[in-house]
C-alpha cells in the first residue's frame, strides 16, 4: 500500500501539465491592482477555476478594495480546517534603467 505522500506526488506528476496550463491562464488575465484593470474579470476567473475543482464559492465585495474570492470545500472524512490566503492582483510593469517598461511575456 502506498503512503499518502506517495499518492500526492503521483497525482502531482500526473497533473503537472494541467497545473501549468491553469497558471498560464491566470498570468494571461490582466489584474492590475493600481489601475483596477481586469480585477473584476480575474476574480470571476478565479471563482470559476475553484468551482471546477469542487469548491463552493462566493465573490465578496466591500465598499473599498478588490473583490475577495471565498471558497469552501467540506470533507467527508475530517472536521479539520485548512486555510489558504492568496492574492490574484498584479502590479504595473516596472521601468528599467533606460526608462522603458518591462513586461512579462507568456508564450
Amino acid at each position: 500500500m502506498k503512503t499518502d505522500l506517495e499518492r500526492v506526488y503521483k497525482y502531482i506528476d500526473a497533473h503537472a501539465q494541467d497545473f501549468v496550463q491553469n497558471l498560464i491562464k491566470l498570468i494571461r488575465q490582466p489584474s492590475t491592482s493600481a489601475t483596477s484593470e481586469g480585477i473584476e474579470e480575474c476574480s470571476v476567473l478565479v471563482e470559476k477555476m475553484m468551482n471546477e475543482v469542487g469548491f463552493s464559492t462566493k465573490i465578496l465585495q466591500g465598499e473599498k478594495g478588490n473583490p475577495v474570492v471565498f471558497g469552501e470545500m467540506k470533507s467527508e472524512i475530517s472536521d479539520k480546517t485548512l486555510l489558504f490566503y492568496d492574492h490574484y492582483d498584479t502590479q504595473p510593469p516596472a521601468l528599467s534603467k533606460d526608462g522603458s517598461a518591462t513586461h512579462s511575456v507568456v508564450k
